[in-house]
Parts: C-alpha cells; sequence; structure tokens
C-alpha cells in the first residue's frame, strides 16, 4: 500500500487521469457552438492532453514541438472562451444560505490530502490527486441535479478563463532548468559584482538582495534564484568576505527574492491566474497593486539583514 502511494507509477495515473479531462474539455469545446476561438482551444487541450497522457514515453523533440505548438496558439490569440453550464442566481444564493461554510469542504479537501500525504512521509501529488478526485465526488452530493458533465463544463469554464497561464508553472520550471545549464545566473551575477563597490557592507548586501529579487522577476521563482545567486554572491561575498550568519542571511535573501515574485507576471500561478479567474480587465493590476508594498518590503529587508545578520 505505502509504495502505492509514494510511487511514480501511481502519479503516472494521475497524470493520465488529468489528461482525460483535457480531453473531455476539447469535446465540450467542440460541441459549444458559440465559443469564440473553437478551433485554438480544442488545439491547445488536445496537445496539452497528449503531453499529459503520453509525456512519460514520448520522445523529448517531440514534445518540444507540441509545446512550441502550444507557444504559437497562445500567442496568436487563438484560446478563448465559450458559453457554459451555470446554474441560476437564485440557485447558487438558495445553497449558499444552506450549506454556508460547508461550501469550502471540497477545496479544503483537496489541500488536506496533500498535507495529510506529506506528514506521512507519502508523495504529496498522489494525495493532491486523491483530495482533487474526493471533491470531485463531493461536488456531486452539493449540486445532486446536476450531471457530471455539467460539472465538468464548470471546470472547463475555469480552465478557459485562465487560458495559456494555466501551462506557465511548468514552463518557467523547464526555463529555470534552462538558465541554469546556460549559466545565464552566473552572467547576471558577475554584471552585478561589477556595477556595485561589494567592498562595502551595505552594496555587498544591496547587491545580493538585489540579486535575488532581479533574478526572481527573470525566472518567478525566488528557489531557482536562491542557488544561484547565493553561491555566485551570497556565499563568496557576503559570508566569506564580510562575516554573515549564514543562516540569517540565507532565509532574509530567500524572502528579499519573493519581493520580485509580487512584481512579475512570470509568477503566473500568484499574479495573473487569480486576474483570470476573477475576469479582470486589466490582467496586470495585481502587480501595480502589488508593487509598492513590495518595494517597500524589499528595502526593510535591506535594513533587516545589516542589523541582524552581522
Amino acid at each position: 500500500m505505502k509504495n502505492f502511494l509514494t510511487s511514480n507509477n501511481t502519479l503516472e495515473i494521475f497524470y493520465i487521469i488529468i489528461g482525460l479531462f483535457l480531453l473531455y474539455y476539447a469535446y465540450l469545446t467542440w460541441k459549444d457552438k458559440e465559443h469564440q476561438a473553437k478551433i485554438g482551444t480544442i488545439i491547445f487541450w488536445v496537445i496539452l492532453a497528449i503531453l499529459f497522457i503520453f509525456g512519460r514515453w514520448l520522445p523529448p523533440s517531440v514534445s518540444g514541438v507540441l509545446v512550441v505548438i502550444i507557444a504559437i496558439d497562445a500567442g496568436l490569440g487563438k484560446i478563448g472562451k465559450g458559453k457554459y453550464f451555470s446554474t441560476s442566481k437564485e440557485f447558487r444564493e438558495k445553497r449558499r444560505k444552506e450549506l454556508g461554510n460547508k461550501l469550502l469542504i471540497p477545496i479544503l479537501v483537496i489541500s488536506g490530502m496533500a498535507i495529510l500525504f506529506a506528514i506521512i512521509g507519502w508523495n504529496p501529488l498522489i494525495g493532491l490527486g486523491f483530495g482533487s478526485l474526493i471533491a470531485l465526488v463531493l461536488n456531486k452530493f452539493y449540486i445532486p441535479k446536476e450531471s457530471l458533465e455539467h460539472i465538468l463544463d464548470a471546470g472547463r469554464s475555469s480552465s478557459d478563463a485562465i487560458g495559456w497561464a494555466l501551462v506557465l508553472p511548468p514552463f518557467l520550471a523547464a526555463l529555470g532548468a534552462l538558465f541554469n545549464r546556460a549559466g545565464v545566473g552566473q552572467i547576471i551575477a558577475s554584471w552585478i559584482q561589477a556595477i556595485f563597490p561589494v567592498e562595502n557592507l551595505f552594496w555587498a548586501i544591496f547587491a545580493y538582495a538585489f540579486g535575488m529579487a532581479i533574478f526572481t522577476i527573470i525566472m518567478g521563482n525566488a528557489f531557482a534564484a536562491f542557488a544561484v545567486i547565493t553561491s555566485s554572491i551570497g556565499i563568496p561575498i557576503v559570508i566569506q568576505m564580510h562575516g554573515a550568519d549564514p543562516a540569517t542571511i540565507a532565509v532574509l535573501a530567500m524572502t528579499a527574492g519573493y519581493c520580485g515574485t509580487l512584481l512579475t507576471p512570470m509568477a503566473a500561478n500568484f499574479n495573473i491566474v487569480p486576474g483570470a479567474l476573477l475576469e479582470m480587465k486589466n490582467k496586470y493590476r495585481i502587480i501595480k497593486i502589488q508593487a509598492t508594498m513590495a518595494i517597500l518590503i524589499w528595502v526593510t529587508h535591506l535594513l533587516v539583514m545589516y542589523i541582524m545578520a552581522f
């Protein structure tokens, strides 16, 4: 049992299930006579389904070509929205009053299963998969008069609203690996060292925190920035040259990097996807709102690093 709940083969089963759902989205899109961009959207869902179902066995070059086709499809604006199943406003209001906070149970089940699996020592991604399937069944009880097709069509509505941003996180993860292989981080670190007089303690801290934020803005992920900037600026300059406490400076550098997360569309799951789900007219409005606070927090990090890490 434990092997089943921790095995990559089990995780592969969930990837295949996701692919089958995406194929069904393509089928629903094909049936949708009012869809704004039917062909492009069907291509998007079908290719994404192929990658999820057969990705393990496809040659990397074939997967790469499929990813490029998706990018072209999205770049040409061929992914759009259609007409989806929805309950009436009166029905939703009635069920909201009947269920109250119980409406949150399916959402909590998804995250709760992932956390439970992680605590036990099983694969949390598999827990996420089981949690999602349980939540899907619970949804059927929430609106018992509706069919599973209607529930899945509501899911298609959310997925179409997110659109191309849905695949941006894994794309960025691949981009991070590519940047690391290409040595982009070392190049940026050398530029920062050339610009700032890092022999001075303040400028050394500034260069470390600035490098973390800038590289996070480029990568959309502070984890990817941390390894590169810490190995090129943090350890040799801030820790070894100026004697900073490694544990304190590293933690603060990481959170300084997250200030960059608040400022970049590359962190799509934080800054773009919520805007798409809320159907905001300006998809960059979340970043604009966060910008001032992000800069203030970053400046505060400089002061805290200067005071606490030495």
